[in-house]
């Protein structure tokens, strides 16, 4: 107990920083291939290229495990064989149902700035024909995802309990009686009392005539002789109704990222930091590099949005000796 104490403090003491790591995955193992459209530029720099953005998003949102992505210069060239214009929930799914994937990411480019220090504002929507299930439980409760993990592992030892035992009583559903809640119930000996049987020997009531509706004229068509018109015939019955397709997104995430903001800017540091970026100048330079500033924000966007869904899969904390920077003025 001793050693352990003295080796947390020695971490506590030491010079250095502690860095923590999210990694996310599919929170929705059944959606897997997806396809990107390029973007729309909805700031007020001309500059902003919807294409570079969608392909920064493509190429995040293929690191993430559980999904393959669509080129998009495939999902751009059947936008422009079958002239959508991918404005509204139909185009997008139109465009998934061609394509043959189980998600479309829209998304646009709200603001930008491209000068230091640079600004980007996202907003992304994903588009399906299939009304996808979030499972609660599984991806917000650590508790329950180990629990569903160890069922994977053992899954003949943990049949009748763990997971499975709180699924099962989790999603049982009480079915009402009807018939049990009109029933009359008799208190007491007496028996009930039924109305009395017709006597047979009385000469019943003839039946009396049906009358006919009438029907009221129609005036037809010049030419028709028949004035009137019999809707008596009755309809067929009506097909079950098919489940409506859903025009909402699927997912939506909104973001806008300054690189002015201290947070941010931490942020920034650590993510290349832990990538091992051995680029001359350091993360500094990278922050004024374009690129660089796009891409950690597309990434920002996939694992953000991921996670808030149910997609986080782990953290870790990661402990390094970070070098004392030094600023100096020229002036």
């Amino acid at each position: 107990m001793t050693r352990w104490g003295c080796l947390l403090l020695g971490l506590l003491t030491a010079p250095g920083c502690a860095v923590v790591d999210m990694g996310v995955s599919n929170p929705i193992p059944g959606l897997s291939r997806v396809a990107v459209v390029p973007f729309f530029n909805l700031s007020t720099e001309p500059s902003a290229d919807g294409h570079r953005f969608a392909e920064a998003y493509f190429a995040e949102l293929q690191k993430v495990p559980g999904f393959q992505v669509l080129p998009i210069g495939v999902a751009e060239a059947a936008i422009q064989d079958h002239h959508l214009n991918m404005q509204n929930p139909d185009d997008a799914i139109k465009l998934g149902k061609l394509l043959g994937v189980d998600a479309v990411v829209v998304g646009a480019v709200t603001d930008y700035s491209p000068y230091y220090p640079q600004r980007v504002g996202w907003q992304v929507s994903w588009y399906s024909a299939h009304p996808w299930t979030f499972y609660p439980g599984i991806p917000t409760d650590p508790s329950a995802r180990e629990a569903y993990l160890k069922a994977e592992d053992c899954p003949d030892e943990c049949e009748s309990g763990g997971w499975w035992h709180w699924l099962k009583h989790r999603c049982k559903r009480s079915v009402r009686n009807v018939r049990a809640e009109h029933d009359v119930v008799f208190r007491g000996q007496s028996e009930p009392t039924f109305p009395p049987r017709p006597n047979l020997n009385e000469p019943l009531e003839p039946p009396r005539p049906l009358i006919k509706p009438q029907m009221s004229p129609w005036p037809g068509p010049e030419g028709d002789p028949s004035p009137t018109q019999d809707f008596s015939e009755e309809l067929p019955p009506a097909l079950p109704s098919l489940p409506p397709i859903p025009r909402e997104p699927l997912m939506a995430y909104t973001r806008l990222f300054d690189a002015a903001d201290a947070d941010f800017t931490a942020t920034f540091r650590d993510y290349l930091e832990l990538r091992d970026d051995l680029r001359a100048g350091g993360w500094r330079a990278s922050l004024h590099r374009t690129d660089d500033f796009i891409r950690f924000t597309a990434h920002r966007m996939v694992v953000e949005m991921l996670a808030l869904h149910g997609g986080e899969t782990r953290r870790r904390v990661v402990f390094f000796h970070r070098r004392k920077e030094f600023q100096t003025n020229d002036e």
